[in-house]
């Protein structure tokens, strides 16, 4: 667990570059650069980047989860292994474009304009490519142990790569329409780079012999299903932009800023589940489930601590954060509150630890599909509902509430399916004290902006203090605080 956590700090500490990268992009430099009769092309980039992270979880038919769960101690011939799903992700790939380009018409319909959306087509099947070099080199690295890699290229690279696109066209030496494109080939070339150090890494990734896989039929059907189970994920964490596509273009940029700072305390939640992956792969396979039990518990406590804590003082500094963008449309309160409510459903969802892990890695696999699919249908409806009435804030009400409904349903099934819980009497004091110190948080303390923010960050302090000190998080994550203050003070002297 101590090896797991080290790499989750490590990919969660240079991704967090790139979440200031990522927050100057989206706060700053975007508004900045697509101003008056530019401002969708901004809402279009944002809802082409959505369609093909969601595109890009069907175009490789699963082999991508293939290789995250049988790589890691494969008995067998490793070499087939990995030949099979290369040939599986090349069919479906080849498949996935094929359709695109015949339906293009169609896909281009979903969109509030669909005339747009059709003219940059192209910036949507680039960023698509590169995507889909994401999804595989993502499997083989993960199933290697150096999941950090993915984090590092997806989260640092690529935004620093966009920043420096995005201040090539504040300077004026591009212009709106050649930094779509730039963008779009950015995907390419930075996922291409990816692809190639994966290659490093298993040279063997991209064999097409398969000469003995006996259990062919079972890792196929894995894939398949494995392929609908993560495809229905990503559409469930995207179907508000989506859906938001449909009314406004200007609004999904909109949603999507709420959405990135929102991510900004769920990205050591991600980089836990990458890093633990092939672990509760591994405990399937050995049926060591003291070991699934106790990964379990840890890293629910883990992901409650450290994302309610960033949680905290995002919401502490969230009026000074919304300053550069307050001429939003819905005016810059609506948003804050747009971020809290997916905030708080992102929030319920961490503190299931590794649950998806262990629906996707068990006999129940197929249970997560279901459930996706059925709140999918919740959260659109919901939606249509509540986005002509309330805007991106309906939007943000139907997400918040089915990411909660989702939460509750996945811990009461693992629970009754597999006899395991996330939860331990030790994390009630930590989740009381969060709960009242983001209600505490909440109201405007003085009419000063400035005094607010001292005295909200001072309040935040506080509870870290009292929480860390009193009640204090799992053991290997203090352990591992420990270790690097110890290793700082020795370079120090």
């Amino acid at each position: 667990m101590e090896r797991t956590v080290k790499q989750s700090f490590l990919g969660t500490l240079v991704s967090y570059f790139g979440i200031v990268m990522g927050m100057l992009n989206r706060i700053v430099l975007f508004p900045l650069v697509f101003v008056g009769s530019e401002a969708d092309l901004w809402g279009l980039i944002e809802l082409f980047i959505v369609y093909a992270t969601v595109i890009s979880s069907v175009s490789n038919l699963g082999r991508s989860k293939v290789i995250q769960r049988y790589l890691p101690g494969f008995k067998g011939d490793t070499k087939s292994l990995l030949a099979f799903a290369w040939r599986g992700t090349l069919l479906g790939t080849v498949v996935t474009f094929t359709t695109l380009l015949l339906l293009k018409n169609q896909v281009a319909a979903l969109a509030d304009d669909p005339g747009l959306f059709s003219e940059y087509y192209w910036v949507f099947l680039l960023i698509l490519l590169g995507m889909t070099f994401f999804e595989w080199s993502s499997g083989i690295l993960i199933s290697k142990f150096r999941t950090h890699i993915p984090m590092v290229f997806n989260q640092f690279i690529l935004r620093l790569y966009t920043l420096i696109a995005l201040l090539l066209k504040w300077l004026d030496i591009l212009t709106a329409v050649e930094l779509l494109y730039v963008i779009a080939i950015g995907y390419v070339v930075v996922f291409g780079v990816m692809f190639f150090y994966a290659k490093k890494t298993e040279p063997r990734m991209t064999s097409l012999k398969v000469e003995n896989l006996p259990d062919k039929k079972k890792i196929n059907d894995f894939g398949l299903f494995s392929m609908v189970n993560g495809s229905s994920f990503f559409l469930f964490q995207h179907i508000d932009a989506m859906v938001m596509g449909g009314f406004s273009l200007v609004n999904v940029a909109f949603l999507t800023v709420a959405k990135s700072i929102a991510n900004v305390f769920f990205l050591p939640g991600r980089s836990l589940i990458q890093s633990l992956s092939p672990v509760v792969s591994k405990a399937f396979q050995e049926e060591d489930f003291e070991k699934l039990e106790r990964v379990y518990k840890k890293s629910s406590g883990a992901q409650l601590f450290v994302g309610g804590f960033i949680f905290l003082f995002i919401w502490a500094n969230l009026d000074v954060i919304l300053l550069p963008i307050d001429k939003f449309a819905g005016g810059e309160s609506d948003l804050k509150w747009v971020v809290f409510l997916l905030g708080v459903g992102r929030l319920v969802f961490m503190s299931t630890g590794v649950s998806s892990l262990v629906l996707s890695r068990s006999k129940y696999y197929r249970f997560a599909f279901v459930a996706n699919v059925s709140l999918i249908g919740v959260s659109v409806a919901a939606m249509l509902i509540l986005i002509p009435m309330y805007g991106i804030l309906g939007a943000a009400i139907a997400q918040g509430g089915v990411m909660v409904l989702n939460s509750v349903i996945r811990i009461v099934f693992i629970r009754r399916k597999l006899d395991l819980s996330p939860y331990t009497a030790s994390l009630l004091p930590t989740a009381l004290i969060i709960t009242t110190v983001l209600a505490a948080l909440a109201p405007s303390w003085f009419d000063s902006l400035w005094l607010s923010f001292f005295g909200k960050n001072a309040l935040a302090l506080v509870a870290l203090f009292v929480c860390y000190r009193f009640f204090p998080p799992i053991d290997d994550l203090s352990n591992l605080v420990g270790k690097v203050t110890n290793r700082f003070k020795k370079k120090i002297k």
